[in-house]
């Protein structure tokens, strides 16, 4: 089996198939399993990919504006590459998880646990670029709320039921809102 796919896919299939045959001899379909002899094929470790520093410039280089939108690409980026993080921990980001004081992001991970993330100098640079754009308000391409207009542009504050855009509400980065229209917004 092992030859036809990766080690990987024939550890699964061999776990579904010892599974399988031990459903089989607990409700007596059968008198033996014939898993029980077999042993496991091995799955050698891979290392994880590194992305090379000129891909990482390159990828950098694309967000070099001064406008929202740039400022918080290079944010997510920044942090990405820095802290390791999880792409549904960083969407779930609320912006006071950021901790400037201790250089780190508070995340909620799998299994809802907590965890707290170190970033480096660069990272909340970049980061304190965002917020400060952010902070200033609304961008062309986007509504008095900051929702996300015809043309473009987020928001930084959450929609409630009736439509309108609350500000106490903690602010996102990358959620859905939706106002009283039909358009869906997102805001972050």
């Amino acid at each position: 089996m092992i030859e036809r796919t990766s080690a990987g896919n024939a550890h699964t299939q061999y776990r579904s198939l010892r599974t399988f045959f031990g459903w089989l001899v607990r409700e007596d379909e059968i008198d033996i399993n014939p898993m029980d002899k077999t042993t496991a094929p091995i799955v050698p470790e891979q290392p994880v990919p590194i992305v090379r520093d000129d891909l990482t410039g390159s990828l950098l280089g694309t967000c070099q504006g001064r406008d929202m939108i740039s400022r918080r690409d290079a944010a997510i980026i920044r942090l990405l590459l820095d802290t390791g993080c999880r792409l549904g921990e960083l969407a779930a980001l609320n912006v006071d998880d950021v901790d400037f004081d201790l250089s780190v992001i508070n995340v909620v991970g799998k299994g809802r646990r907590g965890r707290a993330i170190p970033f480096g100098a660069k990272t909340a640079q970049a980061l304190a670029r965002y917020m400060r754009v952010r902070a200033k308000g609304s961008t062309p391409g986007t509504q008095s709320c900051g929702c996300r207009t015809a043309t473009g542009g987020r928001s930084s504050r959450t929609a409630t039921r009736s439509g309108s855009c609350s500000p106490a509400a903690p602010a996102r980065w990358g959620r859905t809102c939706t106002s009283g229209d039909t358009r869906s917004r997102t805001w972050g």
